[in-house]
């Protein structure tokens, strides 16, 4: 840029030269025009929104805060720096874009301290303009996401160590969370703590909040006991707060809870649980939402260890206080529809289920439109009715939809999108669709291990189902292997009394049956059930299943007859 080619004559001034004389002559002619190349210069080269400019240069300085209220203005400031090709313009998508040349002669033009004043103008910009609260499939903030990540290579470039830098990659790293980019949202979420730290202190309310945000990204991806050790750090510093916030402490408290339910620690999870209920009914009320989510949750619990008669009133009380907070058509007041669905659904009242399945899909495609991913959620959850109830067809047509939703709003390999795999490779697999079956799970697996790791226990749910498949059509070497991995992955990453790992003994277990390998299938079975009493409810499907499968076993080894067949094992949905 810096250097004049060779022909001279031709070429007299370098790239740089050439591109700071035009901008010289843009500064005679339109001063606000030439302030604005400069706000676009520390921006992504492509893809600038036009409301971004109209939005943010209010943060930014005086001479570009009237483009936000003068349109004409704006319109004339394009115009000059189109005439001098240093910027183009996309009228069908209202988008900018600016060659990387110009930016970078613009930002070298500048000394340091300027450099660094305007990066952190950017910064001031992105955390008022950044739709951090949009939910998927994230229409708005996709158009701003590259803009936001350039100002974070540009507080990686300057050392910028602030709040406000803090505060922008601390959202970032929450964004890119909640869209499973977990590799890439690690990098500005430790960084968020690290400058928190620094300027904060290490015992700061602040902090704490950075170490609560790192350790549900590690809880998503399976790191349990390093999500568990900086959620128990971030709970110390909120409670020796000199003025303790109860809301952060119970959302805490959650957090730790949840880490405990995911790996199978019932017992602990309910005290976690019942005590992050209890200091939101005291300090925030009986009938505050936050009360509501932590009903939730407890009644989630319950449902999974097949405890029902718990369950219903914490679901039922849950979702009477969202309809009086929020009303009858919230998304929210759907959601809560939809748990109390799912809690009828696992008691076999598939009528009931239905019903209030049906309503809560109407508020949510009406409230988010038809192609959210909480629609797709909630198609899912009413296709396992109809596929119950032996409505084939309509299931897999619900559930196809729920896999263009997903796939459209989150991309393909979002692992919502394995979720919908998984349940139709269930439904093909029943539909003695072998072939469908096999490469809807194999797309799974490969999302799963792309997103968590080969050894998350989502890869494990559908490795016990892709072995289910496969022993059916007999290929009993790859059975096997696949569900002595999907038992070592769930030994491993949850705890010893997991559902979940009594499931993979028992399908192993009945594996072995088959194979008349009965000393191998009763120590398996045994496994189980151990599991499954200090785990479940005596009456709860699974543990009945077990328990009909080892008295099976038992009633051939003392008549020494023929063995009876074992009970069909269950898909992992």
């Amino acid at each position: 840029m810096q250097r004049r080619g060779t022909l001279a004559q031709e070429h007299p001034e370098s790239v740089a030269t050439t591109l700071l004389l035009s901008f010289e002559k843009v500064e005679q002619v339109n001063p606000t025009a030439a302030e604005l190349l400069r706000f676009c210069a520390f921006l992504h080269p492509d893809m600038i929104p036009e409301e971004l400019i109209t939005e943010g240069t209010f943060y930014i300085s005086p001479k570009l805060q009237t483009l936000g209220n003068d349109l004409i203005a704006l319109d004339e400031a394009f115009e000059v720096l189109r005439s001098y090709s240093l910027i183009r313009r996309h009228p069908d998508t209202k988008m900018l874009s600016v060659h990387r040349l110009v930016q970078a002669v613009l930002r070298d033009s500048m000394d340091e301290n300027q450099q660094c004043q305007w990066t952190e103008q950017m910064m001031r910009t992105m955390n008022q303009v950044f739709p951090w609260e949009e939910s998927a499939p994230w229409l708005r903030s996709q158009r701003y996401i590259l803009h936001a990540q350039a100002c974070v290579a540009l507080i990686e470039q300057w050392k910028i160590i602030n709040t406000e830098a803090a505060e922008l990659l601390e959202g970032i790293g929450n964004y890119l969370r909640e869209r499973a980019q977990y590799t890439e949202a690690e990098p500005p979420l430790q960084r968020a703590l690290a400058i928190s730290e620094q300027t904060q202190g290490q015992n700061s309310p602040d902090t704490a909040q950075k170490l609560n945000n790192l350790a549900v990204l590690y809880w998503h991806q399976g790191e349990y006991a390093k999500a568990e050790s900086f959620l128990q750090r971030a709970l110390a510093i909120f409670e020796q707060a000199l003025e303790p916030d109860y809301s952060q402490i119970a959302n805490n408290l959650n957090n730790l809870a949840s880490i405990s339910y995911s790996q199978g620690k019932y017992d602990k999870a309910e005290l976690l649980f019942q005590r992050a209920l209890t200091i939101c009914e005291q300090t925030l009320g009986p009938d505050h939402l936050y009360t509501a989510l932590n009903l939730k949750n407890l009644a989630r619990l319950y449902s999974d260890q097949g405890k029902y008669d718990k369950a219903e009133p914490l679901f039922q009380r849950a979702l009477t206080i969202r309809e009086q907070t929020l009303g009858p058509d919230h998304p929210d007041t759907a959601t809560s529809i939809n748990n109390l669905a799912t809690l009828y659904e696992d008691q076999a009242k598939y009528d009931k289920a239905e019903s209030l399945l049906r309503r809560s899909l109407a508020i949510y495609e009406q409230a988010l439109g038809p192609n959210h991913p909480q629609v797709a959620a909630n198609l899912i959850n009413l296709a396992g009715i109809q596929k119950t109830k032996a409505n084939n067809s309509e299931a897999k047509s619900l559930l196809q939809r729920s896999l263009d939703i997903v796939e459209e709003a989150l991309g393909p390999n979002h692992p919502q999108v394995a979720t919908c795999l998984n349940n139709l490779a269930n439904l093909f697999h029943d539909q003695g669709e072998y072939a469908k079956a096999a490469s809807f799970y194999l797309r799974a697996i490969a999302i799963a291990e792309q997103t968590f790791g080969p050894d998350h226990p989502q890869v494990a749910t559908y490795l016990n189902n892709l072995a289910g498949l496969y022993e059916v059509q007999g290929k009993y070497s790859e059975v096997e292997q696949l569900y002595r991995r999907a038992l070592a992955i769930r030994e491993q990453a949850l705890a010893p009394n997991h559902r979940d790992t009594a499931s993979s003994l028992n399908n192993l277990g009945v594996f072995y049956w088959n194979r008349g390998k009965y000393r191998k299938a009763e120590q398996l079975y045994r496994r189980a059930l151990a599991i499954n009493e200090q785990a479940l409810e005596p009456d709860h499907p699974q543990s009945l299943m077990v328990r009909a499968n080892y008295n099976l076993l038992l009633l051939r080894q003392q008549r020494q007859v023929h063995r009876p067949k074992p009970h069909k094992r269950k898909h992992n949905s």
